[in-house]
Order: C-alpha cells, then structure tokens, then sequence
C-alpha cells in the first residue's frame, strides 16, 4: 500500500494550495506556551491534549479516542493501577486513563526537572 505523510500534506496545503499555516501555528502556541515554558509533558484543553518535547509541540491528540484504543486492547474488566507514573486505567471512566503523565494542574512537567 502507498501512503502520503503527513508532512507531505501540510507541504502541499501550504505550497500547492497556497493556504497560510501561521495563524494554525500561532494559535497552537497561544495555548501550549506556558507548558512548554515551564518543561510540562502536555497540555490539556478539553478533550484535546497537546504532546510536548523538547520546546516543540510534537503532537496533538483527542484524549477520548485514546482512552478508547486502550480500552478495547485491555482485558475485560480491566481495572489496575500503575504507581511509577500515578496513571490509573478503569474501564468504567472515560476521563480516567491517558498514556501520559497526569497532575492536577493542566500541565504535566517531565522527570527530567
């Protein structure tokens, strides 16, 4: 099977297409800035999360579609807790597991501070 990247995409939108990406990027760093400012893992607004390395926002993601995908690759009645990364994963809440670290706040810091 062939396959067109995802670079190769935003590419030919912004050279064959002539569509202006910068104002997508603007708005992207709006809401990632204090994240990336203070070393955070991620940012979550609503449903989406915001996936950071390296000051650079590497991924966007829709927390829901996640949290499905695992769902469906668990056992059934899956219910465990995993200590080293304070994460909990149940079946019974959608909100309730996300393969990246979590905190209180909207912003997770990475280990390495």
């Amino acid at each position: 099977m062939f396959w067109v990247s995802d670079h190769a995409l935003v590419r030919w939108l912004e050279r064959v297409q002539g569509i202006d990406l910068s104002e997508f990027r603007d708005e992207i760093m709006k809401v990632c800035f204090n994240g990336l400012r203070l070393g955070a893992t991620s940012v979550k607004v609503g449903d989406i999360v915001y996936i950071l390395e390296n000051k650079s926002v590497i991924t966007v993601i829709e927390r829901r579609s996640e949290f499905e995908k695992a769902a469906k690759a668990a056992p059934a009645g899956a219910n465990q807790r995993v200590d080293e990364e304070e994460k909990i994963w149940t079946k019974s809440t959608l909100n309730g597991y996300l393969p990246i670290k979590t905190n209180k706040s909207s912003c997770s810091k990475s280990q390495s501070e």
